[in-house]
């Protein structure tokens, strides 16, 4: 696993930290985003119930060492951007998503805060691959995967069910340099 010594990560801009209590009204103000809910498996309405689900599960991914889960923060302000995190497949494989709250969308921040996870989700060897699936509507997460050197791999049609409807994703990959 890697380092949680090296916790938090940040490159001045933002700040990549573990999740706490504290972030759950920013947690319903992020996923109540209708473009979050359009691309990921968040219900409408997201409510504090589902929030502090949330908040549980992403501990339980450090917790049990199954995943990384960060808060994304603003580096000066300490300001909830949105999250990020890595979960732990087998054979060195970590797995990404991200969501970032809308009046950050556009600013970099979503960009900054993928380069550190990348750079520590490699930075003690732990990981062997980084990979991360979008929708093919999704261009703005494809665009984001693209500028930070993964790779589309291909299309996975007919992968996952979202919202009760069977859809196809596509596959990125990022291998160390």
């Amino acid at each position: 696993m890697t380092s949680r010594r090296d916790l938090p990560l940040s490159d001045g801009v933002v700040r990549l930290r573990r999740p706490t209590e504290a972030d759950v009204p920013d947690l319903i103000e992020i996923f109540s985003d209708p473009e979050i809910q359009r691309w990921t498996r968040t219900e409408s309405p997201f409510t504090e119930k589902r929030a502090r689900e949330l908040l549980g599960y992403l501990i339980r991914d450090w917790d049990e060492e199954t995943g990384a889960a960060f808060a994304i923060e603003d580096a000066s302000t300490g300001e909830l951007l949105g999250t990020i995190g890595m979960h732990f497949l087998p054979g060195g494989i970590g797995e990404i998503g991200y969501s970032v709250r809308a009046e950050a969308r556009g600013h970099g921040i979503a960009t900054r805060s993928l380069r550190l996870l990348v750079e520590w989700g490699f930075g003690s060897g732990a990981r062997a691959r980084l990979q991360l699936i979008t929708e093919p509507g999704n261009v703005p997460s494809q665009r984001l995967a693209e500028r930070v050197g993964f790779r589309r791999e291909g299309l996975l049609r007919s992968y996952a069910v979202l919202k009760g409807e069977r859809r196809d994703f596509l596959m990125y990959g990022l291998l160390p340099a």
